[in-house]
């Protein structure tokens, strides 16, 4: 059973029936269902020794043909898809190919369909392909700087609050959109690229979002403000002016887009007079086992993991999943956490989802940053039916 989901209770009435027994009303109890990290459906076979890391047993519109390490895989359709007539493909072929410009490269030859292109090639790829279809989305992907918990480092400068306060506000956010976003040029070429910034919840789940540039901010939104002198004042005045620490984050797995923020943060931080020093870190051996689980000591930046219902980021940020990074707790947003996952009224429920966006903002527990939010650009060959095509 999940753990704080308040799910107490699972009985299969037949054999295409479940009953869950819940303690108390829940508005994301039907997202929480399809939610990776919560609810796992396995086939039968698990029970005898089935590895699902080899084989593919499962209901979906694919049947996994084979898989070649470092190569790709192959599916052939499932005949008997519950979707009749559907898929409209015999197979799909998914490459493994792990450097863009090789990836690139093997799109303009005609080798692959689909391709995510980073946002300073979208215009020249553009211009030599007229027959490529062009899909811009906005992910709901949040980037933060967070900094380790008061059990690994009880007398760091970022205890107080104001030290936080200006790491979010030596962050140009229009810049670091542009940086890795290129986002003046695609609107000069009259395309739309996503100007929003992350908040706690990031910009790109709309539907709890707040906006930090909005007045429904309130007085938290002076600290999302481009201000380098104000962030020298706030330092100075928490004496911790010219300070030095360790600043860590992975190059390795998320690509150009991140790691220009990354560094770019990084720059910001020295243009106050803090002395950051830079740990790049392996993202197996170390980032997503240590740092990213609160094992750290100094400041971080990283990738929050993506949830299908805003509820997960909760227990992910200020409750009891070990992967709170900075072991943030804050009775205000524990109490509200516990509301707006009960609260069937939407209008309620985002009331209290922003009230806790606005709390964090306050306090500055985690510095929403940009990486993540701007807009993500895939194209597709002419021969894929059914893109919906970016105009412009």
């Amino acid at each position: 059973l999940v753990k704080g989901a308040g799910w107490n209770g699972v009985k299969a009435v037949d054999d295409h029936t479940l009953t869950f027994t819940l303690d108390f009303a829940s508005a994301d109890f039907l997202d929480d269902l399809a939610d990776t990290n919560k609810l796992y459906i396995m086939p039968t076979e698990s029970e005898s020794g089935f590895d699902p890391k080899k084989q593919m047993i499962g209901t979906g519109p694919w049947v996994m043909k084979s898989y070649a390490p470092s190569q790709g895989f192959t599916y052939d359709k499932n005949p008997d898809w519950v979707v009749k007539g559907l898929p409209y493909t015999d197979g799909v072929t998914v490459s493994i190919i792990p450097e863009y410009a090789n990836r690139l490269s093997q799109f303009q030859a005609g080798n692959t369909f689909a391709e995510g292109i980073n946002a300073n090639d979208v215009l020249q790829l553009r211009s030599q392909n007229k027959d490529v279809q062009w899909l811009g989305t906005q992910s709901a992907l949040l980037s933060h700087v967070y900094f380790s918990s008061k059990e690994q480092d009880p007398d760091a400068i970022w205890r107080d609050e104001r030290f936080r306060q200006a790491i979010s506000m030596c962050q140009d956010r229009d810049a670091l959109l542009d940086l890795s976003y290129n986002v003046k040029k695609l609107q000069a070429a009259g395309l739309s690229p996503a100007t929003t910034w992350n908040n706690v919840i990031p910009a790109g789940f709309a539907r709890w979002w707040l906006d930090p540039k909005s007045k429904d901010q309130g007085d938290s939104a002076k600290f999302f403000a481009y201000s380098p002198d104000e962030a020298t004042k706030l330092l100075t005045a928490a004496g911790s002016a010219g300070a030095a620490f360790d600043y860590h984050y992975s190059p390795t797995v998320y690509g150009t887009t991140f790691t220009n923020i990354a560094e770019a943060i990084g720059n910001y931080m020295q243009a106050i007079g803090l002395k950051p020093n830079t740990v790049t870190e392996d993202y197996t051996s170390k980032y997503i086992t240590h740092t990213f689980r609160g094992d750290f000591h100094g400041v971080a930046f990283g990738y929050e993991t993506p949830f299908p219902e805003v509820s997960g980021y909760f227990p992910r940020l200020f409750g009891d999943d070990p992967a709170n990074h900075g072991r943030v707790s804050d009775p205000q947003i524990t109490d509200l956490a516990k509301k707006q996952q009960a609260e069937l009224d939407e209008a309620k429920r985002k009331s209290y989802i922003w009230q806790i966006q606005q709390i964090n903002d306050e306090h500055m527990y985690y510095v929403p940053s940009q990486a993540g939010a701007g807009t993500g650009w895939t194209a597709y060959r002419p021969e894929v039916r059914g893109v919906i095509q970016t105009r412009g």
